[in-house]
Parts: C-alpha cells; sequence; structure tokens
C-alpha cells in the first residue's frame, strides 16, 4: 500500500515518466538494432549470391576463350575458328566481339592493339599447363572489359560487357535497389548497380554496410564491392511507434490498477476508522 500511494504522490509522476521513458528508449534500441542486424544479414548473403553468379559468368568467359583456342589448334582451318569467334555475341549477350590473330598478323582493332598485343604477353608467358588469359583493358564508363588468352596457331579475344554476365532474373538487386554494386580493378570501377539519387544518402546517414570479395577468376580477378548506406530514414517506424503506444498502454492500465486499489484501501480505512469511532462512543 505504501508502494502504490508513493507511487500516487506528488513526487511520483517525474519519476514514474523517467522509467517509461528509459523502457520505451531501451526497447527501441532493440528493435533498431534488430532490424539494422537481419538487414546487414541479407546484404551479406545477396553479395554472396552475385559473388557465385559473377565467378561462374567469368569462368564461362575463359570457357569460351579456350574453346576458342581449341578449336583452332584441333580443326585446322581458320574459317571454322574465325566463324565460331563472329557467330559469339549471338549466343552469349555479354560477349560485344570477339578477335582472332594469327601467329605473324596484328589484331584486327587498331585502336586496342598495344594493349592485346600486352595482354596476349603476359598470357603467353604463363606456364603452359596454368596459362589463362588476361585482362587488356578497362573501360569504367561503358562497363566493358577486354580479355586475351594466347594461343598457337592463333590467339583470341573478347569484349565483355560486365552488366551482362549475370541475368536480370538471377542478379539479387533489381532496379531501385538501395544497394550498389561496383567491380574494381586496376584503379578502374565498373559500376553494375547504382540505387536511384533518393536512396544513396537515406536521411542521418551512416556508414552502412560494406563488403569486398575477390571473384573466383584467376583471368578476371575483379573485386566485388557492395554497399548500402544506411540510417533513420530506414529504421522500423511502424514498429517503434507500436512499441510506444504498447508501453504508454501498460503505464495507463498500471496506474488505473494503482488508483483503483489505493481507492479500495481508502475506503477500507474509512470502514475501520468508523467503526473505530462507534467503539469511542459507545466507551
Amino acid at each position: 500500500m505504501r508502494s502504490a500511494r508513493a507511487w500516487l504522490s506528488a513526487s511520483a509522476p517525474a519519476k514514474r515518466w523517467g522509467l517509461l521513458l528509459l523502457v520505451t528508449l531501451a526497447g527501441a534500441t532493440a528493435l533498431v538494432r534488430w532490424d539494422i542486424a537481419q538487414r546487414r544479414e541479407r546484404l551479406y548473403t545477396e553479395a554472396r549470391t552475385a559473388h557465385r553468379l559473377l565467378s561462374e559468368a567469368t569462368a564461362r568467359v575463359d570457357a569460351v576463350l579456350v574453346t576458342l583456342v581449341l578449336t583452332a589448334t584441333s580443326r585446322g582451318p581458320e574459317a571454322m575458328a574465325t566463324d565460331a569467334a563472329a557467330r559469339l555475341p549471338a549466343v552469349y549477350p555479354q560477349v560485344l566481339a570477339a578477335w582472332r590473330r594469327d601467329t605473324g598478323r596484328a589484331w584486327p582493332d587498331e585502336a586496342l592493339r598495344p594493349r592485346l598485343e600486352a595482354a596476349e604477353q603476359a598470357s603467353r608467358m604463363l606456364p603452359a599447363p596454368a596459362r589463362h588469359a588476361v585482362i587488356a583493358s578497362v573501360d569504367a564508363t561503358d562497363a566493358h572489359y577486354t580479355v586475351v588468352l594466347a594461343g598457337e596457331p592463333a590467339s583470341f579475344a573478347l569484349r565483355v560487357d560486365a552488366r551482362r554476365l549475370v541475368s536480370t532474373d538471377e542478379w539479387p538487386w533489381p532496379g531501385g535497389s538501395p544497394v550498389r554494386a561496383t567491380l574494381q580493378l586496376a584503379g578502374q570501377t565498373i559500376t553494375l548497380n547504382a540505387p536511384p539519387p533518393g536512396l544513396q544518402l537515406p536521411l542521418g546517414l551512416t556508414g552502412g554496410f560494406e563488403t569486398t570479395q575477390v571473384l573466383a577468376s584467376a583471368s578476371q580477378p575483379f573485386v566485388l564491392q557492395v554497399q548500402r548506406r544506411t540510417g533513420p530514414a530506414e529504421w522500423p517506424w511502424l514498429a517503434l511507434a507500436a512499441w510506444a503506444l504498447l508501453c504508454a498502454g501498460v503505464d495507463w492500465t498500471a496506474r488505473r490498477w494503482i488508483q483503483e486499489r489505493a481507492s479500495r484501501w481508502r475506503a477500507a480505512d474509512q470502514v475501520r476508522l468508523a467503526r473505530a469511532s462507534r467503539l469511542n462512543a459507545l466507551g
């Protein structure tokens, strides 16, 4: 009874409101931290999926180059291998162009010829059992890159559209996603996924979440960087409002219960006082 009376005394409101505020803030903090942890884990799961898909796609590019080199080596006729290279863009949408260079000849693309020659030489210097393609150039503006595999009697080069390495059906971030995904190599950055301007900097910007992984490709060792900004604009405000209402409801219910209990105690005190007064009067 004393605690109930103390709760309803003149000094109780400040303590009560302080306790209510403390409980509300503690619960809200827990909700925000849980929401952030869920979004972080979801981003990391999506980043692992993107890394796997891109690694598989670059492996297919390697397989195409190896197939072209083996075709030129084993089947002999130049026209056959050249025709196969010409048909690649129609079969593989990520391949924009394919070039063949036979021994003693020059690369057909004059603008890229020095880079193609340097990449071919770097590929040829690798041990034959472990030979792989080498990136000749990266065009960050158009999100393209060129990769070369040296061979005998012919070497081949492919110009690849990085944004088409993975189909839109499999890509984990559809249009309008707040996630930014890039491929980085030697100071060049290819943007695969960019959030709309309104989602790039949420209200109350924080560091957000970020993860980096190197693609599992010796020939195309791009670094996949995934970043998602976050801030109060993305907090679970509906859940926070529901929690605040719940705390206020519990406080109101507790006060009503305490008031009713205090009223019953006061009524009982009055009954006892009246009985004592009658006994005194009789005495």
